[in-house]
């Protein structure tokens, strides 16, 4: 394997060992599956612990949602003068309950984490386009779609055409 990894061809690999050819190439292939494996397996094993970790944030990031919405308590006191009669001031206590809706900023924290977990695990890849699909690629649109295409294409390409010289000829 070091020598492969060094540029040696199988043939000079195989001359310095002692073996065929075919044996270097059997050798090699087996350790780059091997090689393969252990990094695939690695690959899992983080994209397993990126997740918990990513889950983590979710739950966080929901219990403090939920604790956003609560309703908030303010106690407050004021002040009155008195009139009249009473001529003394007063303290007058209030409690206050305010409903909340939520810190949308929670939110917010969840989608990104969710979306991330999307990206980890490849779920946000493009649709796979089938190469062995015989069809025509433009079967699905109609002769005014691929019409319209093709004239804003043609305009594009005009656009952007070097523009020519006078007098040259077409």
């Amino acid at each position: 394997m070091e020598l492969a990894i060094e540029g040696w061809t199988q043939h000079e690999i195989a001359a310095d060992l002692h073996v065929s050819q075919s044996a270097v190439s059997k050798i090699l292939q087996r350790a780059d599956e091997r090689v393969l494996q252990e990094l695939t397996a690695t690959v899992q094993r983080q994209k397993v612990r990126q997740t918990q970790r990513l889950e983590r944030v979710i739950r966080e990031a929901t219990r403090a949602w939920e604790q956003s919405k609560g309703d908030a308590t303010r106690r407050r006191q004021r002040k009155s003068e008195g009139d009249g009669e009473s001529a003394g001031a007063h303290t007058i206590a209030e409690v206050v309950i305010d409903t909340r809706h939520g810190d949308p900023r929670y939110l917010d924290a969840i989608r990104k984490a969710l979306a991330d977990v999307r990206k980890v695990w490849g779920l946000d890849a493009p649709a796979l386009v089938d190469v062995t699909d015989r069809r025509r690629p433009f079967d699905h649109l109609s002769e005014a779609e691929i019409l319209a295409a093709l004239a804003e294409q043609q305009t594009l390409l005009d656009a952007h055409a070097p523009r020519r010289r006078r007098g040259a000829r077409s």
